[in-house]
């Protein structure tokens, strides 16, 4: 599994500028509601506190969303990639599949990691996104914001 890791990592990086970007989303249960919340850090430097931003133009950001579920439910991504993350590009949630012009899906995710390139090389843009994931059942979703032309 990881000499396969390694090989999508490889051909992601292949033309692009070498920027990572490491998500990782927690799901917690609180009461009967399950909770959402995410910290990111980008090319190996310290966690931050959303949102996730990228300098403008800053080129090509690969993408690594790690699912930390704390519930007892049994969450993991949706089996598809592009039912496992909805993306719209300016102002609003996203209510269906799309890329948002933006991103390019490097496969379909494991139970607890997506991983997509951020084309970031254009005008400065908002991407919202939706995360989604199934207990087999039930769909949860979480909906945050990439800025693209932001301070990072």
């Amino acid at each position: 599994m990881m000499e396969a890791d390694e090989n999508t990592r490889r051909h992601r990086h292949s033309g692009a500028t070498g920027n990572t970007a490491t998500v990782r989303v927690f799901a917690n249960l609180v009461g009967t509601d399950v909770v959402f919340t995410h910290d990111w850090k980008s090319n190996g430097g310290k966690a931050q506190d959303p949102p996730i931003e990228f300098k403008n133009k800053s080129g090509n950001w690969d993408m690594d969303f790690e699912f930390h579920d704390a519930t007892g439910l049994g969450l993991e991504f949706m089996a598809n990639a592009q039912d496992a993350m909805w993306v719209r590009q300016g102002s609003g949630c996203p209510n269906g599949k799309g890329n948002g012009g933006q991103i390019t899906f490097g496969g379909n995710p494991s139970s607890s990691k997506l991983s997509v390139t951020d084309d970031n090389r254009n005008a400065a843009c908002d991407l919202h996104f939706m995360l989604r994931f199934t207990d087999g059942s039930d769909t949860y979703e979480y909906d945050p914001i990439i800025k693209n032309g932001g301070s990072s």
